[in-house]
Parts: structure tokens; C-alpha cells; sequence
């Protein structure tokens, strides 16, 4: 090429090229752009393909299929399989219905919808792959080890086909769905009844969902709106409903979640139903209400149970040992029937919490009859029935832990009427089962790292410990907000919620000379009216860190007074200090009282005296219902030598009067969450059963429940 054709291509900006001979010609310029962007675009796709090749084969081979002949699973493996950390309360979780799910691609025109039922009602009953339960803790530990495991599963999850959903777009139903975005599957939706002349009243936001293993075992469905109250009893009354699981609160982070579909005092009617409350037992974290359905024009009743799980907190998922102990409860009064109706289970949207439990309760069940379980499968097929069911990826990994508790569960409860003789026969026992608790209670308990410690461990928080070995876990710590100049946040202490549905416990240490202003901040800002001082006067500890006041004495921190005004003696070994807390600028001075035990001396492993430690129990039970505050500071020099050994008394004397059982080793599971150093030996454990037979014994099997 010339110098004169150069000129040319550059004069021309490159559009087209002139030879000497005129001739026109594409410019290699647009040839040669055009050519490397192909070739990218072409490289681009390889690698994804490549990519999505490599992701689903490590699934593939990580999940694994097994040999149905290695099904066989030994209960006893199971039972003492031994796992750290369960607990994984810990990530954030929109509760509605997140943005970048897959919802998005439901609602849009472009979805390519499947009508063939064919895929989604499938070899009902037939041996799924997936993993025995001999090796199920190991497969989760290796999940836990590699958490892009969840998310590559969970990816393949969002690539389920969009099946069709007519009916809940319609614009007579619009106002029947909770959500704009979350709509019933056509092919499985639960269809009504119509009522007379309402030839539009067939429709709720309610899919069937299969078990593992039988068709129908589910209808999960959403919250009620304040227009669908009516439609959710007819839907009882029709599919014969029994059991009600509902997973949200009625308000959760301001925001209305759910109606009050049940009556609270009066009974309530919708159309020709009548609905009436019984009974309502509240615990910490469910709560079971008692319901009869009554049908006006056939003149008929029916009972209905709603199991209410309350401990789903606002944001994230819910402690995995109390989402388990919920679902034993509703698999004990609910026993697996081979005629069984559905099982009705909502939580706001009716697909997150909701697929999870049904997961969770599915699964279980399955697991313990087949000994194998393959979770992704189940949330597959619970996908084909209803859209965005198990709805993040934070859902899916607590499936997998809640699932390994629910196979390692214990059932540990006695009723109050055979404790005694379960109680007597185990002192003749050579290997008592209390023994056998503590020791599966030892290999159970949470191991927790540095990470988990990070307030405790700050430098500016360097000695507020007595010892270094007992230290508040970041996540169950108690926040001081009261202002004083040279303070933090922190206080050695942990929160441990009672059984019942108010009140908790708030365990701390002696207080040092240079955590006193906290401990009072702890009283103050957190609302305890009643404070349990279990250990004895120790003059040296005494001289190093008084908290109280001498008697007519006050004394300030910061914006806080605290007087004494009252010291007495109330029983042979247990003093009675009552004090005036007042804040500048807020009000009224809250009497506190402090309930101090004289026969536990510091070090000792139980007290002197059983009599002595049920006399302190019911004076802080009547100072609670008195001051109608339940929240309690139990107190001894290390925070938790004693002071577990009460909690788990009062506790398990809570779970007595409320349920007329005793849970001793489930109470300490609960407890070792918060505190793993509560409990320290056999002695100690086995000195909580002494307490609860002393207590039936001396106040008669029906006394004082």
C-alpha cells in the first residue's frame, strides 16, 4: 500500500479505502474489530459454560449419591454424633420477599410457564439419592467448612421452571395476596368452595405441598390480610385441618405481617363460622392455642390447634435448638398417620419460613424411617408446587443444621407424675440415665472462638472480667445505654430467656470495683426489678466491690441514684435489700430488691440447703408478680458456677408449672448456648434433678401449679 492510499484511510476517518486503481474496498479497521469481538463474546460464553459445567459437577460430587444398601443407619451413631456451633443465628434475612430472588423472573411477560404435571407429581414414595444419616453430620460439618457449598446448591435451586399462575393475577384476587409478587402455582393450588351467588370466591394464596413421600402432606400458605380472614377458616374447614403452624409474628420491625385471624378473649365469626379460644399456653418461643371451629349451618364443631413459633426473630433466621425443640413438640401431638389431612403451615408470605419448616418437618420424618435424606431434592419439589419456598440462602443452611439437631434431638422430657419413681429407680441404677444426659450433654455443648468474644476482648473493656475463661458471648450480651463518662457498652453478663413468654434471666458476675457503675447501668437500662444474689459475704470480695449502698445511704453515677431503703432478714438464710434506682430527668425512682442466699459460699459447687434455695425461688416469683417485671439479674462471683445451677432449677420448675413435665437436659442445652460454662460437673447436674424430687415431694404432686 502507498503512502498515498495511508493519506487517503486517514483523510476518510477510516469509513473506506481507495487503491490507486479506485476501487473500493471494506476497511480492515471495522474487519478486524468486528473479528475480536467475536471472538470474545465467543471466549465469554465458553468460560460461563465451563463454569456452570464445573459448579454443577462439584455439586454433583459433593452431594454424592449413595447405594440404597448403605441406608442402614445406627441409632445409636446417630444419637452421639457430636457437632460445634449449630447455633447460626447470625446473618441477615429480608423476611418479606427479597429483591434479587427469582420472584422477579415469575412476574415478568417474557417466563416461559409449564403447564405438564408430569414434572411436578413424580415417583411419589421411590428411593431418593442423597445421604445416609450415618454420614450426615460429616456432610454438614464439610458444608459448614465451605459455605459457597449453600450458595452453589441455592444458585441451582433459582433454575427451576416458572409454572403457571393465572388465577392469583386476576384482578378480582389482587387484593386477596399478601404480596404483589408471591402468587399460587395454578396446577396446585388449593381451591375453595364457592360461596352462593360469589362465583369469584374460589381463590386463596394456598398450594398443596408434598411430602418425601405422599402427596398433600402440606398446605402452605400466607399470612391473612384483613381480607382473607373468612377465606383461611373456610380453607380449615374444608381441607379438615387439625393443626395450624404459624412462623410470624402479628408485627416485625413495624411492619403488620399477619392478621389476628384467631379470637383473643370473645369468640369471633367470618360468614357461617364461628371460631372460639379454649386454652393458650404461652412459652418462651411458641405458643399454643387451643381452637374450636364451629360451622353454623351445619350445626357442627371441630378442634383446631395452632402451634404459634414466636422466637423467628425481625431479621435473620431463629436459634436452631429452639426451632427444633418447636418442631418436637408439634411431632409429639401430631403423629405421622398414613391418613393424616394436611398439615396447614404459614408465615407472612407463606414460602420462606414456611418452606423451611415444612422442610424441616418433612425431611425429619422421612429421614427417620428411610435413614437418608437429600435436602436439595425436597426443596426442588417443594419449589414445583410453590414458588420461592425455602426463600434464601440463609434458609437452606439453617435446613441443614436444624435437620442434623432435629436427628441428634433427645426426648428428655418426664411428666410430673412419674418423675418421682424415674427419679427413685435411677439412684439404684449402675450407669444412671442422668449420667448418660451429662455426658451427651458434654459432647453437645458449643465450642466458641475468639470471633465470638469481640466486646469482652477489646482493650478498652481489658479488666471488667474476673476471669478470662468466662466471658460474654457478643451475641447474647446485654447493651448498656446509660450515660457515664469513662464507660462502655459492656458488661460481663449473657441473657437467657425464661420459659415463659415474658420475663428472662440476665446472668452476670460480682461486680469489680471498676464495674459496679455497670452493674447498676445493667439494672437500670434493662428493666430488672429483682436481682438473685446466690453466694455468701465474702469479706475480701466485700472490700474489693460493694455494689449496695449502706442502709438510708445513697450513691450516684452519672444520671443514676441509688438508694437503700429498706435491709431485713426474710428467711433463716436469705436477706432481703430494697433499693430506689431514679434517673435525673426520667421520672419516678423503681424500687428494686435484692434477694441474697447466705448458705452457697463462693467456690461451692451446689448450696447447703435444697429448702433454702426453693425458699429463694418462690421469693422471687412473688416479687415478680408483685412488680409485674419478670426480668431477673442472678448473680454470683463468677457468673457461672451458681448462678447455672438456679437457672436451670428455675427454669425446669417454670417448664413444671406450665406443662406438668420436667426437660432437665434440654434446659442445659438452652443454657450452654448462652454460657457454655454453666454446669461444671455430674455432681452439679444430678444436684438439679435432687431439687425438682425434693420440690414434687414436699409440695404434693398437684401443689403449687
Amino acid at each position: 500500500m502507498t503512502s498515498s492510499t495511508l493519506a487517503q484511510i486517514n483523510n476518510d476517518g477510516g469509513k473506506k479505502s481507495v487503491n490507486t486503481d479506485g476501487e473500493v474496498v471494506i476497511q480492515s479497521a471495522i474487519i478486524g474489530g468486528a473479528l475480536a469481538l467475536v471472538c470474545i463474546v465467543g471466549i465469554i460464553v465458553l468460560v460461563c459454560l465451563a463454569r456452570q459445567w464445573r459448579r454443577k459437577l462439584r455439586i454433583q460430587k459433593k452431594r454424592g449419591t449413595e447405594a440404597p444398601g448403605d441406608s442402614e443407619a445406627n441409632d445409636a451413631n446417630i444419637q452421639n454424633t457430636t457437632y460445634q456451633n449449630a447455633n447460626i443465628n447470625n446473618g441477615f434475612v429480608d423476611p418479606d420477599i427479597d429483591a434479587d430472588t427469582d420472584v422477579a423472573r415469575l412476574s415478568g411477560d417474557s417466563t416461559t410457564y409449564v403447564n405438564s404435571l408430569t414434572s411436578i407429581y413424580y415417583n411419589v414414595g421411590a428411593q431418593l439419592p442423597g445421604v445416609s444419616l450415618n454420614n450426615y453430620a460429616e456432610y454438614v460439618q464439610e458444608m459448614q467448612e465451605d459455605h459457597s457449598r449453600y450458595a452453589d446448591e441455592f444458585d441451582e435451586l433459582r433454575n427451576r421452571p416458572a409454572y403457571t399462575h393465572v388465577e392469583g393475577q386476576k384482578k378480582h384476587n389482587k387484593l386477596k395476596n399478601r404480596f404483589l409478587t408471591t402468587f399460587p402455582y395454578d396446577h396446585s393450588r388449593v381451591i375453595l368452595n364457592r360461596l352462593p351467588c360469589e362465583p369469584d370466591s374460589d381463590y386463596i394464596n394456598a398450594n398443596y405441598i408434598d411430602s418425601v413421600d405422599s402427596t398433600k402432606a402440606y398446605i402452605a400458605t400466607q399470612g391473612p390480610n384483613r381480607h382473607t380472614i373468612g377465606d383461611i377458616w373456610r380453607m380449615v374447614w374444608q381441607e379438615k385441618i387439625e393443626s395450624i403452624v404459624m412462623l410470624a409474628n402479628l408485627v416485625e420491625d413495624g411492619k403488620v405481617k399477619c392478621e389476628c385471624y384467631w379470637p383473643t378473649v370473645l369468640p369471633v365469626t367470618y360468614n357461617h363460622f364461628t371460631v372460639s379460644r379454649i386454652s393458650k399456653t404461652e412459652m418462651a418461643m411458641y405458643t399454643i392455642r387451643t381452637l374450636i371451629l364451629t360451622n353454623t349451618e351445619l350445626s357442627e364443631t371441630r378442634q383446631v390447634t395452632q402451634y404459634h413459633f414466636t422466637g423467628w426473630p425481625d431479621h435473620g433466621v431463629p436459634d436452631t435448638l429452639e426451632l427444633v425443640a418447636f418442631l418436637a413438640r408439634v411431632l409429639r401431638d401430631n403423629p405421622r398417620k398414613t391418613d393424616a389431612v394436611p398439615l396447614l403451615v404459614h408465615c407472612s408470605a407463606g414460602v420462606g419460613r414456611t418452606g423451611t419448616f415444612i422442610g424441616l418437618h418433612a425431611l425429619y420424618t422421612f429421614g427417620c424411617d428411610k435413614k437418608r435424606v437429600d435436602v436439595a431434592e425436597f426443596v426442588r419439589k417443594m419449589r414445583d408446587n410453590r414458588m420461592l419456598m425455602v426463600q434464601n440462602v440463609e434458609q437452606y443452611r439453617l435446613l441443614h443444621i436444624a435437620l442434623l439437631e432435629a436427628f441428634n434431638y433427645t426426648e428428655s422430657s418426664i411428666k410430673k407424675s412419674d418423675f418421682t419413681k424415674r427419679y427413685n429407680d435411677c439412684i439404684n441404677e449402675q450407669t444412671s440415665f442422668i449420667t448418660k444426659e451429662f455426658q451427651l450433654l458434654q459432647s453437645n455443648k458449643p465450642a466458641y472462638s475468639d470471633q465470638h468474644f469481640t466486646a469482652a476482648k477489646a482493650p478498652e473493656n481489658h479488666g471488667k472480667n474476673r476471669s478470662e475463661e468466662i466471658l460474654a458471648v457478643d451475641k447474647f450480651r446485654p447493651y448498656l445505654n446509660t450515660y457515664v463518662e469513662g464507660t462502655t457498652d459492656y458488661v460481663n453478663a449473657t441473657i437467657v430467656p425464661s420459659c415463659k413468654a415474658q420475663g428472662r434471666y440476665i446472668v452476670t458476675q460480682a461486680p469489680l470495683p471498676a464495674t459496679v457503675v455497670d452493674f447498676w447501668r445493667l439494672i437500670y437500662d434493662h428493666d430488672c426489678y429483682t436481682i438473685v444474689v446466690l453466694n455468701s459475704p465474702d469479706q475480701e470480695l466485700e472490700a474489693s466491690g460493694v455494689w449496695w449502698p449502706s442502709m438510708g445511704d445513697s450513691v450516684s453515677y452519672g444520671s443514676l441514684t441509688i438508694t437503700t431503703t429498706s435491709v431485713k432478714e426474710v428467711g433463716k438464710e436469705i436477706t432481703e435489700k430494697t433499693y430506689d434506682i431514679k434517673k435525673k430527668g426520667f421520672g419516678e425512682a423503681r424500687a428494686v430488691k435484692s434477694l441474697h442466699m447466705g448458705d452457697w459460699t463462693s467456690g461451692q459447687y451446689k448450696p447447703a440447703s435444697i429448702e433454702t434455695l426453693l425458699e429463694l425461688v418462690d421469693l422471687m416469683e412473688a416479687w415478680k408478680r408483685k412488680c409485674l417485671c419478670h426480668t431477673v439479674a442472678v448473680q454470683c462471683t463468677d457468673g457461672a458456677l451458681c448462678s447455672g445451677v438456679f437457672c436451670a432449677v428455675s427454669l425446669a420448675l417454670d417448664g413444671l408449672r406450665l406443662e406438668q413435665e420436667v426437660d432437665i437436659y434440654h434446659t442445659l442445652r438452652r443454657l450452654h448456648v448462652r454460657r457454655p460454662e454453666f454446669i461444671r460437673n455430674e455432681d452439679q447436674y444430678r444436684f438439679i434433678y435432687d431439687v425438682i424430687a425434693e420440690y414434687i415431694e414436699s409440695r404434693g404432686i398437684y401443689g403449687n401449679t
